[in-house]
């Protein structure tokens, strides 16, 4: 979903006059806290699918840890266009996350409904890292990936609220970094 908004927003910033070069040139505050904080993610998994002992004890502290790296990420740039957005949703995750125990609970139905019900078994055992089946004990079920993004979307996924405005406020992020700058004429209008 991410990996959509992000080639979305280039294309509309591309169709709308903008610059690649310009989205090169987009200034974040200490980035490596944001790309930290996905790196770890993604080496919980990754340790958590090849049986790694002590990642299984770790985990909801992992998951905690690159939250925060995240957050630190998002209040040193605030001030940037999506950027709140971006922050509302992930603290959205973060919330329905850690009140599950460190899993992002998601609907079977949802699974069923956008062809993927073959990851039903492995997540109602408990096998998959990062989800787990929502059920009558999960908390705060409306944060939970609830949503269906099937076809003609090319790869077909449930979603929550926050993965929506996380994606909404990278689009956003995106569409402006990669803005046309204004013309002198139109510099000048802007100053008056």
């Amino acid at each position: 979903m991410f990996s959509g908004a992000l080639v979305l927003a280039i294309l509309l910033g591309l169709a709308t006059g903008g610059s690649l070069m310009r989205l090169a040139e987009l200034r974040l505050r200490r980035p490596e806290l944001a790309f930290l904080a996905v790196g770890l993610q993604i080496g919980i998994s990754i340790g958590l699918a090849r049986g790694i002992p002590w990642v299984v004890p770790w985990r909801f502290h992992l998951y905690v840890l690159a939250y925060c790296l995240l957050f630190v990420a998002v209040a040193l740039n605030i001030r940037l266009p999506g950027i709140p957005v971006l922050g509302l949703g992930a603290a959205l995750n973060c919330l329905v996350i850690v009140a599950n125990g460190g899993r992002m609970p998601v609907s079977p139905a949802v699974l069923e409904r956008v062809g993927l019900g073959r990851l039903i078994p492995g997540l109602a055992a408990g096998v998959v890292a990062t989800h787990q089946l929502l059920g009558p004990e999960t908390r705060l079920k409306w944060l939970a990936d609830i949503f269906p993004l099937g076809p003609p979307y090319p790869r077909p996924a449930a979603f929550s609220i926050g993965d929506a405005l996380i994606a909404a406020g990278l689009l956003w992020l995106v569409h402006w970094a990669m803005r046309p700058l204004p013309t002198g004429r139109e510099r000048a209008k802007i100053k008056h």
